[in-house]
């Protein structure tokens, strides 16, 4: 599928508990994520969908909406620890991708993790190093983020790495209900 024209979109979709199940109650986080997703592969594009709470599932490359839809249909409801091995891996592979990260406050706990104790060992890879890592190999990374007020301002201090680079943007939307709403408006962009 590398032949495949159009813009190539991985989707990072928090399935958490934090988050509601789409089977049962709308999730504005999975329409965001059907949102970039359509728009991509309306565009000629190709789309990797990984959703994740404490374990992540990773799409093939999808070219049809439906499969995109399924695939980002799925939910765990457990806890949150976003993929940053994945993420690590995939920038690895491609460079020319467009990341977007659809989460909460959960993001910003995950990529500033709780220092170690002294009897602890550190964290196999550091997320911050990795988040900053994958933007440099990426075409653009965006972190859509439902955030609370006094969480955008948190957002900005614990993301102050990423922001310095210009392909990394931060979207944070307030009100969950307005995220679909903000998704669309990316992918205009």
């Amino acid at each position: 599928s590398d032949d495949a024209s159009g813009t190539a979109v991985e989707i990072y979709l928090d399935t958490s508990g934090s988050m509601p199940n789409p089977a049962a109650a709308t999730n504005a986080m999975t329409l965001a994520a059907q949102i970039v997703a359509t728009a991509a592969l309306r565009n000629g594009g190709r789309v990797k969908a990984i959703v994740y709470s404490m374990d992540a599932e990773e799409s093939p490359w999808l070219l049809a909406e439906d499969a995109a839809r399924e695939f980002l249909l799925r939910y765990s409801g457990g806890g949150t620890r976003f993929p940053f091995p994945t993420l690590e891996k995939m920038a690895g592979e491609r460079a020319d991708v467009l990341r977007a990260v659809i989460s909460d406050q959960d993001f910003l706990a995950n990529v500033q993790p709780p220092k170690p104790s002294k009897n602890a060992p550190a964290p196999a890879g550091e997320p911050m190093a990795i988040l900053t890592s994958a933007i440099a190999r990426s075409r653009q990374l965006i972190a859509l983020l439902a955030l609370g007020s006094p969480d955008e301002k948190r957002a900005r201090t614990v993301l102050a790495p990423a922001l310095a680079d210009p392909r990394f943007r931060l979207a944070s939307v307030r009100d969950v209900s307005r995220l679909p709403d903000a998704a669309a408006k990316l992918t205009q962009a």
